[in-house]
């Protein structure tokens, strides 16, 4: 029988690295044994295997915003900042505003790595209809007169354009 489970820890769990870096992070972990391990038996149920409760530290509610599951940008703010985004306002600049707004950057609902994630996923999936076919067409033209040109494409599950590789005889004689 094959277990399919689940284990949540606490993000302090483990002890710190040993590094010889001049200015290394600072590391909040403390061998913290909190956690949650679920595991699902053959009749597709979950329990729990075994639970954890107690932190070895105190917790913080003031730091609860750093964690992904506490982090969502609005239908409205995520237009809001698409639109100042896209006439050229840089993100840094967007963020403390939002900040300024909202009275903290803890208040804002999100962090800038996440605004920063919105506009590189929307830049990625700016292809217009027909593009990926228009790629295809001339890779495949190149093709026929070097053959040494290579292309690669990949879709996602919905038959979209994900990723492309390209290299031409010059670049491949490169390598």
């Amino acid at each position: 029988m094959e277990w399919v489970e689940a284990r949540y820890a606490c993000t302090r769990e483990g002890t710190k690295r040993k590094t010889n870096a001049l200015n290394p992070h600072p590391c909040l972990k403390s061998n913290c044994q909190a956690l949650l391990h679920v595991k699902k038996r053959e009749d597709e149920k979950w329990f729990v295997h075994n639970f954890v409760k107690e932190h070895n530290h105190e917790l913080s509610l003031e730091n609860a915003y750093y964690f992904p599951c506490h982090r969502r940008i609005a239908a409205g703010v995520k237009h809001n900042i698409t639109s100042l985004h896209a006439v050229g306002v840089k993100t840094s600049k967007i963020f403390t505003a939002l900040a300024k707004k909202y009275r903290g950057y803890e208040n804002i609902g999100f962090m800038e790595k996440d605004m920063r994630n919105l506009f590189d996923k929307e830049r990625r999936l700016a292809l217009e209809p027909g593009d990926a076919n228009a790629m295809l067409k001339l890779f495949t033209s190149i093709q026929e007169v070097d053959p040494n040109f290579f292309y690669a494409m990949k879709l996602d599950e919905e038959n979209r354009l994900k990723n492309v590789f390209w290299v031409d005889s010059k670049g491949r004689e490169r390598l």
